[in-house]
């Protein structure tokens, strides 16, 4: 059966700024960046012609990146591009193998000033704190007599301030690595090990090769699940299985999944204005302030007067028997009608809202 599917791949359309790297698995052969390749496919050939237009270098070395399930054969599908003047910077290389059919490409790149710190979240250790120390200056703090008239949300405030500030100074804070203990088994060591030393053995047209690295790749991957399943239940039965707080066992099985939001890494910065905001405090601050601008209501007299109008007049209360025409049971009682109600009425009742007795 034939591929009918129709290529509408364009590099054109790639960002080709002097300080921006294309890179990824595009699934193309050119001997630019395949050392392997002796002829170019169609996809490589509109690369390369890309690349030749806008003047830009590619910044593999030619190892092959790919090994194939099926033959064994290595090439290098994936590539990084980028400007000469990017390009004198930036050091490619391949990564350790991963446990995928692709290994990953490393790209690094010289900057100026200092190396950009990781910003990882602190946390308070409440079982170093002083407690009587930061007892002893809340009481100090509140017994503080503060402004005439102060409204709850000065006195909330007030008190938050004191017990924030007798946090800093009474309650350790840092920020420590949570280690992964089923990463460090020794099983599982040794399993990745051998997966890494099967893929670096490999050769093209060495089948038995290709066979040790795929055995060893699955059995990686089976000591993986099994040594995380049994890690998983000790630690449920055990820690986990103690009083503990909602938060942290929600941590801990985000940190599990690989989910964990400990780091906060570059792409999930937020520019405020000519402010770089990383903390979500920040984040929500001025979430709250862009949306307190742009939800202000804008007051009209004119075109509230007409509004208030139209809406008086369209809400007109209508009898829904007569519909204003008092007919029927709407129209003014008769004479006769009051005398006979009146001679029904039962004496000795208490009086109406005319302080009137029926007598």
């Amino acid at each position: 059966m034939s591929d009918e599917r129709q290529d509408l791949f364009d590099p054109t359309h790639l960002p080709s700024g002097d300080s921006t790297i294309v890179a990824g698995d595009f699934n193309a052969h050119h001997p630019l960046w395949d050392a392997d390749c002796d002829e170019a496919d169609e996809v490589g050939e509109r690369i390369a012609t890309w690349l030749d237009s806008i003047g830009w270098t590619t910044l593999n070395d030619g190892r092959p990146t790919f090994t194939s399930y099926r033959s064994g054969g290595q090439t290098a599908p994936d590539a990084a591009f980028c400007s000469p003047s990017l390009a004198r910077r930036t050091k490619w290389s391949i990564g350790p193998d991963l446990g995928s059919d692709h290994l990953p490409m490393l790209l690094e790149i010289r900057t100026g000033g200092a190396p950009p710190k990781m910003i990882r979240k602190t946390r308070w250790s409440f079982k170093k704190a002083d407690w009587l120390a930061f007892q002893e200056e809340c009481e100090a703090a509140f017994a503080e007599a503060g402004p005439e008239h102060e409204s709850v949300q000065e006195l909330a405030t007030r008190f938050h301030q004191a017990l924030e500030e007798a946090s800093v100074r009474h309650i350790p804070r840092g920020a420590r690595n949570r280690p992964r203990p089923w990463a460090l088994d020794p099983e599982l060591k040794e399993a990745v090990d051998a997966r890494r030393a099967a893929r670096r053995d490999l050769r093209s047209g060495d089948r038995s090769a290709k066979e040790r690295w795929v055995e060893a790749k699955r059995r990686a991957a089976s000591v993986e699940r099994r040594v995380s399943q049994r890690q998983f239940r000790e630690y449920v039965s055990t820690t986990l299985n103690k009083h503990q707080r909602l938060g942290r066992v929600h941590k801990t099985l985000k940190m599990w999944e690989g989910a964990s939001d400990d780091q906060h890494r570059a792409a999930e910065s937020m520019e405020d204005g000519d402010r770089t905001l990383v903390s979500d405090r920040d984040k929500a601050n001025a979430f709250n302030r862009t949306y307190a601008t742009v939800s202000k209501q804008v007051r009209d007299r004119k075109v509230d007067r007409d509004t208030k109008t139209r809406l008086k007049a369209s809400n007109v209360k209508t009898c829904h028997e007569c519909w204003g025409r008092k007919s029927g049971y709407c129209s003014p009682f008769s004479e006769e009608e009051l005398t006979r109600q009146i001679s029904q009425a039962q004496l000795k009742k208490s009086p109406g809202p005319d302080d009137l007795c029926n007598e």
